[in-house]
């Protein structure tokens, strides 16, 4: 429990009304300068900054998709990927965001993330192997979805 004096979060909830729990908001309507940039613009920002703007750069690969681009989609989580090639956990997020419609683009994502975790030099060695495992059970689940033909759609 925190020690907070009585009243506390109420004073906070008036000042900071965007404090109070619901819907998290989209993030393409949180940036105002990248809704006003033209289609190449946002894909360039975001090949520049997706480890920075992680959610923004999800959100719009979702955009791509739900208008039929996905072929870009998957270009700049390749580029993205590319330029910043040692964040296993941007492999990861990007192996998880494909996996729902092509398990083969997530597998190669997952097998980046597993070779960007060996050279990380900050996370302990039995850290490292209970991520390594965790990315090797969503490897399994893209084998087993590829065996089956499984698609969402």
């Amino acid at each position: 429990m925190y020690d907070m004096p009585p009243g506390a979060i109420d004073d906070l909830l008036e000042k900071f009304p965007d404090l109070i729990w619901g819907e998290a908001p989209d993030p393409l309507t949180l940036n105002s300068e990248f809704i006003a940039m033209n289609d190449d613009e946002k894909y360039e920002y975001l090949a520049v900054n997706a480890p920075n703007d992680f959610n923004l750069f999800l959100a719009y690969l979702s955009e791509l998709e739900s208008n039929g681009n996905i072929d870009i989609a998957i270009k700049l989580a390749k580029r993205a990927s590319k330029r910043f090639g040692e964040m296993f956990s941007l492999h990861m997020k990007i192996g998880d965001y494909f996996l729902h419609f092509d398990p083969n683009i997530s597998k190669g994502y997952y097998n980046r993330a597993i070779s960007s975790l060996e050279k990380v030099e900050l996370i302990p060695d039995e850290m490292k192997k209970d991520i390594a495992e965790s990315i090797k059970e969503d490897i399994r689940l893209c084998d087993k979805m590829f065996s089956e033909d499984y698609t969402l759609f």
